[in-house]
This record gives structure tokens, sequence and C-alpha cells, in this order.
């Protein structure tokens, strides 16, 4: 007999080839890879979210776990319309996301790899037979490959339902390292909160000081940060009680949450 080996960076855990082996030699265990949420947000519906531990490899089986929870919580609410926010790319949680949905919208950009992207991920959706329609996301920074966008919507019969145009407050945050908005946990319920703070923040001076208070105000006792707040900030905080744990720059809030809870996030000082 020969031997096989499994390319582990290849594969994606669907388990499928332990399911179809004659000889029963290929075994799935298994693993606890994340945990997942049920949240209320502030528009009054719910949201069900899932937190990766770090390192763990995605998986359509996650999303489909996702899908089947909120598909609980929509009728114990009498919701009629679920929306799954699907990942990047044409893999296997995409597939899963693709499953079941009754439309599907598009999200690109005019660049060259968003019209190569569009394309593929089109070719995908059209194999589920499933109509779509588009976004076209910072659509006024190329103006050339917006029009080859807008060409493929009509080739395609994709209905364009609307133009975005670039917004630079975004990285204008990550330079000044302003916060303009906080995602809020209550650790008891696992319910989430999003908070504008833009605001504040975009006042030319005393920014932190009032962040910190109204993170008082919330009612917060751990704030969890990428390098930490500006002096004045940092000593409003420290005079409320509220902790600061930093390193959580490169996470998403998700990973961030486990990494703290998993005491490795350091504490700021």
């Amino acid at each position: 007999a020969g031997r096989y080996s499994i390319d582990a960076l290849s594969c994606e855990g669907c388990g499928y080839c332990a399911r179809v082996c004659p000889d029963e030699a290929i075994a799935n265990a298994p693993q606890n890879v994340g945990q997942w949420f049920h949240s209320g947000i502030r528009t009054g519906t719910d949201m069900i979210h899932a937190s990766l531990r770090i390192g763990a490899d995605n998986s359509g089986k996650l999303v489909t776990k996702v899908k089947n929870e909120a598909r609980r919580a929509a009728e114990a609410a009498g919701r009629e319309l679920i929306l799954v926010d699907g990942s990047p790319g044409v893999g296997c949680p995409v597939v899963s996301s693709l499953s079941g949905a009754a439309l599907v919208v598009l999200v690109t950009e005019p660049s060259r790899s968003g019209l190569h992207d569009l394309r593929r991920v089109h070719e995908l959706v059209r194999k589920f037979a499933i109509p779509a329609g588009c976004i076209i996301n910072k659509a006024d920074l190329n103006d050339e490959v917006r029009l080859e966008l807008e060409e493929f919507l009509r080739a395609e019969g994709i209905v364009k339902l609307a133009e975005l145009p670039y917004d630079p407050i975004f990285s204008e945050a990550i330079t000044n390292g302003r916060t303009h908005y906080f995602m809020v946990l209550n650790d008891e319920t696992e319910a989430v909160e999003i908070v504008d703070n833009s605001a504040i923040e975009s006042e030319a001076h005393g920014a932190g000081p009032r962040t910190a208070q109204k993170l008082m105000e919330l009612g917060a006792s751990v704030l969890i940060t990428g390098n930490g707040p500006g002096g004045n900030a940092a000593s409003v905080l420290a005079a409320t009680g509220i902790t600061i744990h930093v390193g959580a720059g490169e996470m998403t809030a998700g990973e961030a949450l486990v990494a703290y809870r998993a005491g490795e996030l350091p504490e700021f000082s």
C-alpha cells in the first residue's frame, strides 16, 4: 500500500476526506478553535458573531455554525431577514456564506485587484444561481477603472446599488492615534454596543481627556487598545480606576478579547 500525507496548509478542515475514505483511515478530532456570541446592537436587532483563537484557521463550518444560530435567533424574534457578512475571496467560508442566500451584495472598489476579485466571486455566485447587486466603495479613487466596473455590472446583469466616496477619516484616525468609535462589551451578558466618538475626536484640543470621561460615563472598567492613550487621557483614566491593556493594534476586536481573557495583553504603565 502507498503512503499518503496531508498538506496542513492546504486543508480547509471540511472533513470530506474522512467521510469518503473506504477504509476509514482518516479521522477528524474535534477542536475548540473559538467561541460564538449572541449580542444586541444599537439598532435594536441581534448580531451573531464568532471569535477565533489566535492562529486558528477559519472554515466553512464556523460560518455554518454562526448562520444556524442566527436562524434560531431570527425565528425566536420573528425576524424575516438575516444579513450574512461574507469574507473576501472564493474559499470555503465564502461558499458557506452563499449557501441558502436569496440575494448577494458584492462590495468592490475601483482598482485592478478589485475588478479581478469581483469577477472571481461573481463567477462563484453564478454557480449558485443567486441574483446579485454591487456597492462600489471608494468610488472616486479611479474613474477609469470605475467605468470598467460599471460596464462589467451591466454586462453581467448585476444591479449597481450604491457608490460610496473615499473618506479619509479612518487613515486620519490611525495617523493621529485617535479613536472614532468604541466597541463596548458587557462581560456578563456578552452584549456589544458600538459607540460613536467622532464628534469628540475631531476636536483640536482636549479630545483625550474628554474621551476618557466618556468611557467612565459608559461604565467601562477595562480599556483594550493598541499602544495606549496619550498622557492627558492616561491621567484621567488612572483617576477613574479604568485599567488599560495594550498590544491589540494588529488584532480584530474578537482576537483582542480572547487575548485579554487569556492574560496575553500587558497592562499599560
